[in-house]
């Protein structure tokens, strides 16, 4: 973060894949070097299980999608931890 370039922290992150897969990689999506609001966010945030591909996200562009991104990190704090 300090470079500027948040996106290189991604082969660091691999030890947040404990957290859940989709978490995981909704974080990833998130920092990259144009963030994405993965389905794997909604997904999660609906708690709904479902399929989820590689190619499923959105280019973050509007309030709304910012405001979904808030509510996940939220409800990630709120997760308790194992």
């Amino acid at each position: 973060m300090a470079a500027g370039a948040r996106w290189l922290a991604r082969d660091a992150m691999d030890v947040l894949a404990s957290v859940g897969m989709p978490a995981w990689v909704a974080l990833l999506g998130l920092i990259d070097e144009c963030p994405v609001l993965h389905a794997a966010v909604r997904a999660s945030l609906d708690r709904q299980t479902r399929a989820i591909g590689a190619s499923d996200f959105e280019f973050i562009a509007l309030n709304s999608q910012v405001a979904t991104v808030h509510e996940f990190m939220q409800s990630l704090l709120d997760t308790p931890s194992r």
